[in-house]
This record gives structure tokens, sequence and C-alpha cells, in this order.
């Protein structure tokens, strides 16, 4: 067993570049319906490179899962709207990489196999007219009810799907599934445990992909086909798919530094910043009275700047020469009332500009590796969704992520001393 080394993210993206690279002649040998064998590989470095878990997945896994998608002629993308997908499984401790086929990448595999002339996969929603009834004179009738549900609300209103396939002969079939069928089926899948996994975040788009898997058992379409659906099912039954590379030669164990991403507090923070986070919660004000402090500070600026001219005209007749001197921080040889403007938007950008200055000490504090994971587990606890930038942080989620900071880096200080 060889011995586990510690390398950085970009090392690692080097490394998979490189097996890519020694793997390609196996794919060329493999690949078919115009799939470019560069432009693969290229589009799994970046889905790995966007996926701290799948930079945790063994290489043997990575490279077998990448294969994969080479024999069955699919790309890979990161989102569940795509052709195939690679997905982190955890076993025993240890992240292995799968590939799952998108229900796009589903419906091209029953395209390609020249039986085919359509797939039409259909979400039914609540207040939509559907009516379907099975037999000899089978009847499928939908009408959708317009406007559609907005996107955020199409998960709770959808009530099943369907699925219709057209053969180039014969007649065509269709499947129907109730919500409770796919619901049935999320529960007992490893994708739908927890809220990051695609059934959580797409839950439409797995919905779909379920009908189009179980209306493509209706014929034999294609050894493609039956073996997209086996892998898909392998994973939803939360097993491992085994999929082995090509004989290259493949390091062992390996250790990401700093890239491995939270999935709780406690499992990737010190002493330090559990305690920065537990103060910002501790500190936190009600929800309500902190949704409403930006109008608030407009408005009582506005109330502050005006009484302060009132009281001094009479006592000092020149203004002019008054209102510079309690404004010089906003002063930009500009009338009053954009001083005052100037003064307000200040207010407003002083929180970022706060969080900056935090994470810049903080780096210096814990070093840039250490700091990046703190933001990260601070972020989480104040349940900021990853990708965020902190410009667009609400403003309840930027005061709780510098008190966060704020402590953090004030302990981190204290530590040093």
């Amino acid at each position: 067993m060889s011995e586990s080394k510690a390398i950085t993210r970009t090392e690692r993206l080097e490394t998979i570049g490189g097996y890519l690279e020694e793997m390609q002649p196996h794919m060329s040998a493999v690949i078919s319906h115009g799939i470019d064998v560069k432009k693969l590989a290229r589009m799994a470095i970046t889905v790995i490179g966007r996926n701290d878990r799948l930079l945790q997945c063994t290489n043997i896994s990575l490279m077998g899962a990448i294969m994969e998608s080479a024999q069955l002629s699919l790309y890979l993308d990161s989102t569940i709207l795509g052709h195939a997908h690679l997905v982190p499984f955890k076993v025993k401790g240890t992240y292995i990489a799968q590939l799952i086929p998108g229900y796009r990448g589903l419906i091209e595999l029953m395209l390609r196999s020249g039986r085919v002339a359509n797939v039409e996969p259909r979400a039914i929603f609540e207040g939509d007219e559907f009516f379907h009834e099975y037999g000899m004179n089978k009847i499928l009738k939908h009408v959708p009810k317009f406007p559609p549900p907005p996107e955020e609300d199409a998960a709770e209103k959808l009530i099943g799907v369907y699925c219709v396939i057209r053969y180039k002969v014969g007649e065509p079939e269709f499947v129907v599934m109730p919500r409770r069928d796919l619901e049935k089926i999320r529960d007992g899948s490893p994708a739908g445990r927890g809220k990051t996994g695609p059934w959580f975040t797409n839950f439409v788009p797995m919905c779909l992909k379920s009908g189009v898997r179980a209306a493509s058992k209706y014929q034999a379409l294609s050894p493609d086909v039956d073996r997209a659906v086996s892998l898909d099912e392998t994973y939803e039954a939360g097993i491992d798919q085994n999929l082995e590379p090509p004989p290259i030669t493949i390091d062992a164990a390996f250790t990401v530094m700093g890239d491995k991403p939270p999935e709780d507090l406690d499992s990737v923070t010190d002493d330090l910043v559990a305690a920065a986070a537990a103060a910002a919660e501790a500190d936190e004000e009600p929800p309500p009275p902190e949704e409403e402090t930006p109008p608030a500070k407009k408005k009582t600026t506005k109330k502050k700047t005006e009484p302060k001219p009132e009281p001094e005209t009479p006592s000092k007749p020149a203004e002019p020469e008054d209102d510079p001197s309690p404004e010089p921080e906003a002063e930009d040889g500009t009338p009053d009332d954009t001083g005052d403007e100037t003064a307000k938007t200040g207010d407003i950008e002083d929180e970022p500009t706060e969080l900056e200055a935090l994470v810049i000490r903080l780096i210096e504090l814990r070093g840039e590796d250490q700091a990046r994971k703190d933001v990260a587990a601070l972020r989480l606890s104040a349940k900021i969704p990853e990708g965020r930038v902190l410009e667009d942080l609400t403003d309840k989620q930027s005061q709780k992520l510098t008190r966060a900071l704020k402590t953090l880096v004030e302990l981190a200080a204290a530590k040093q001393e």
C-alpha cells in the first residue's frame, strides 16, 4: 500500500491532466459520434476543478469514470441538465467518482440507437389539464396551464412526469410517473440525501430523467442505452459502480492540502473558528430589526443632518463656512446635498470594505490556505450560499459574517501574542 502524500490543488489538477493525456489513446479507440477526445479531457478537468470532493476522489475511480464517458461518447459537464456528470460517492471514508448520465444524455443515446425518432419528457404541474389511459386504445392528453410556475416554485408544484417515445417503426409508447413514485426513487438514492445533492437542487430535471429511464425499458434499444441505465440505477441504489480505467500506471494515495469542503463546522474548523461562529450567533439580533436596518439608516441620516444647520444658522450666519467643517471626510468640493449622498453611499459600502479588510488581516495571521478554510466555515455558519460574492450578501449575512470574522481575528491575534 502506497504511503499517502500531500499535494496542492494545482499539483492535483496537473496530475489528473497527466493521467488523461496518457489515457487519450485508449479513449480514442472507443470514442465515437463526433466526440472530440481532447475536448472531453478538458471538460473533465474543468468539472473536477470546480468540485472539491471530486478532487478528493481516488485516481482510479476518476479515470474509470472518464473512460466510461468516452465509451458512451457523452461529454461531461457540471450541471444535471447535461449529458453526463462526475459525482463523488463516499465509501468507508474514501471518495470515489461515479459517472451519472443526465436525462439529455439518455435521450441522446436512445436517438443514436437508430430505432427512435423522438423522445419527449414532460413535467405535469398543479393546474394542468392531464388525462391518460392505457390499454388497446391508449390516450394521453396534457394541456399545460399558462403561464407555468416560476422556476423557484416548480419543484413544489410538480405532480408527476411522463415520457413519450416515438419509434421510426411501430406505435409510440408512453410512461406516466406520479410524484409519489418519483419521491420513492429520490428517498432511496444517495443523491437525495441532504440539501446539496441533485435531487434537492434539480428536482424537476431528476424527475424527468426518471421518466426517460423508465420509458427506455420498453424495448431493447442498444448496448449503450442499457449500460447508461445500469450506471444510473447502480448509483441510485447507493452501490459502487466499480469503474475500471485502462491499463496505465496510476499513483495511489494522496491528500489535497486545504481542499476538502466543509460538511459541517465541527469537521473542518479548529477551536478558534468554532468560537467565532458561536460568538456571531450569540450576538445576533432578532431577524426583523436587522432586515429593516438599511431603510432606517437612510432616514435617520437625513434627520440628523437636517437639524444641524437649523440651530447653527442663528448663531453663525455664514452657512458655507460651517458646512464643510462637520463633514471633512465626505467633502470633495461639492455642494452639501452631494456630500450627504456620498456619506450615505459610504455608510452602505462600509460593510464590504470592512469584510475585505478582515479577510486580509486573517490571511496575515493564519496564512492563505487556513484563512480560506476559516472563511468557508464561517460562510457556512452564516448560511451564505456557495459562490455568492461579498458584494451580493444581504445585510443580515454581511453583519453576521463581519461579527464572526472580527472575533476570529481577535482570537488569532491574541493566540500569536
